[in-house]
């Protein structure tokens, strides 16, 4: 089977799997996986399909796992002091609600609300107000609500192509750091810095600063990765530097040398998985997707925060 995994386009892994036995049997708990996470999207977005709408894509984030070695990294864990039993106790308990929530919860309620706006835009759609499906997400809510409660009204389909426009201007522009003048004294909040950091990003010729997230040293190549088509272009002993990760991404981790995102805090998804698989994380690096070119070597201390470009 990880033969198959390895060498067939995804496209046909499926097929490929159905034709044995154990292939058929693995399947099967795929398919059961996918009934209870499939809910889950490699970005935070309701406009775009879930795994479960999408089974290639859980197919290839196995292919990862499969294709990379996995760097195993022991090193033992301090035991922490004998009167922190009960509180963690108390933690381990709250924490499966924590992890439960999220399938239970999050991701069935966003692939629901997908699936009825979907159809609210295939309704759109047939009736010829609307030229593309995914031009549903275009439309502000009392917009959409009153397309669907007049049938004859007209307009929504120009509205939704000038946004499109729009939103394919901003995503090469990138985000604005603020909209109209620029504020005094920036606000903090000491909560929020927690989970994404505070975003320092102080550059010292080829030294950038963020925040350490993951302790220890780490020296590879820099791999950009945008997004999921990406993903591909990842090779063991890569430091990966990203804006920043969702759970979809893990499969990656094993392989890596090092991690950098331009957002995140110690309490971060990056932070916190970096942690568990030992991995030197810096996050919160303002400007290293720009910064730091593809390919050049970069050292970094998931202690101090620092990040070197070696060359």
């Amino acid at each position: 089977m990880a033969d198959v995994l390895r060498e067939y386009p995804v496209e046909v892994i499926r097929e490929r799997l159905a034709e044995l036995r154990d292939g058929r049997r693995w399947l099967h708990e795929l398919d059961r996986y996918l009934l209870r996470y499939g809910g889950r999207s490699r970005w935070h977005e309701l406009s775009l399909p879930r795994e479960a709408e999408m089974p290639r894509m859980t197919l290839e984030s196995i292919r990862l796992l499969v294709e990379r070695p996995v760097a195993v990294r022991i090193t033992p864990i301090e035991p922490g002091p004998s009167d922190a039993d009960g509180v963690l106790a108390v933690g381990r308990f709250g924490y499966a609600l924590k992890e439960s929530h999220v399938y239970d919860i999050d991701y069935p309620g966003l692939l629901a609300t997908r699936e009825v706006l979907l159809g609210f835009g295939r309704r759109l759609l047939a009736e010829g107000r609307l030229s593309r499906l995914d031009d549903v997400w275009m439309l502000r809510r009392p917009e959409l609500r009153s397309a669907l409660a007049s049938p004859g009204s007209v307009g929504i389909d120009a509205i939704a192509r000038a946004r499109r426009d729009e939103l394919a201007q901003g995503l090469v522009e990138g985000p604005r750091p603020f909209l109209g003048e620029p504020p005094v004294q920036a606000e903090r909040d000491a909560i929020l810095e927690k989970f994404y950091g505070r975003g320092a990003g102080e550059t010292h010729g080829s030294t950038l600063q963020g925040t350490g997230a993951s302790a220890g040293h780490a020296e590879g190549p820099a791999r950009l990765v945008r997004t999921a088509e990406d993903f591909p272009r990842v090779r063991p002993g890569d430091v990966m530097v990203a804006a920043t990760t969702t759970p979809a991404w893990t499969p990656l981790f094993a392989s890596l040398a090092g991690l950098i995102t331009e957002t995140g805090g110690i309490l971060s998804h990056a932070a916190i998985v970096a942690r568990e698989y030992r991995l030197p994380a810096v996050l919160g690096v303002r400007g290293a997707m720009a910064r730091i070119p593809d390919g050049a070597r970069v050292r970094l201390d998931g202690r101090t925060g620092q990040v070197t470009l070696v060359r």
